[in-house]
């Protein structure tokens, strides 16, 4: 375990432990997979994207993927989420652990983390879920209502084959040499028969 994951966790624990202290209506905090996903050949990264009015000290999640079409390669925080302590894990194969704390409050619309996957199995597209979502309002403590929309992703799409060069028309046929050379032929031939026959008398 290290360092950065240690701190989350016990941020985490001590939100939680207020939760319990303090009563209040809990603030909404909507979390989605984007769909402003960047492809570069087998390599896909997927956006996670946060909404919420009331700010967030902190919340984690379970992003769930197909295993068997995608490979988890790495994690970064996001835009909203650059100030504060952010982690990543691995469970196991198909399923990673996202979590944030501390730092500026998360508050707005905006990616709060960008995964990054590789195509084992590239074809139609693969759904991408949220489970497990917890948060935590920053200024009271409270665990907010959460809600979580997945989506899904598709292969970077095959690049166009280059076009084809067009096939040139084959030019008609120009019968007019041996029309004329038939033509001399044949003249030839009746000079020469007339000689034979003059030459004869």
């Amino acid at each position: 375990m290290n360092i950065a994951t240690s701190r989350i966790r016990w941020l985490l624990t001590v939100t939680a432990c207020l939760t319990v202290n303090i009563a209040g209506q809990a603030a909404q905090f909507n979390v989605r997979v984007g769909n402003d996903t960047k492809s570069t050949g087998t390599s896909v990264t997927i956006p996670i994207v946060v909404a919420t009015e009331s700010p967030a000290g902190a919340a984690q999640m379970e992003v769930v993927y197909d295993a068997t079409r995608l490979r988890w390669v790495s994690g970064t925080a996001g835009p909203l989420t650059a100030n504060s302590i952010s982690d990543s894990n691995l469970i196991s194969p198909g399923r990673v652990k996202i979590a944030f704390a501390g730092g500026e409050d998360v508050k707005g619309t905006g990616t709060i983390y960008l995964a990054t996957f590789e195509w084992i199995s590239p074809g139609g597209p693969s759904a991408i879920l949220l489970t497990g979502v917890r948060a935590w309002d920053q200024a009271t403590g409270l665990e907010m209502s959460v809600s979580a929309s997945p989506g899904e992703v598709s292969p970077a799409p095959e690049p166009a084959a280059p076009p084809t060069a067009p096939t040139p028309p084959t030019p008609p046929l120009n019968y007019t040499p041996y029309v004329i050379g038939f033509a001399l032929a044949i003249i030839l031939a009746i000079v020469v028969f007339r000689s034979h026959k003059s030459t004869g008398k």
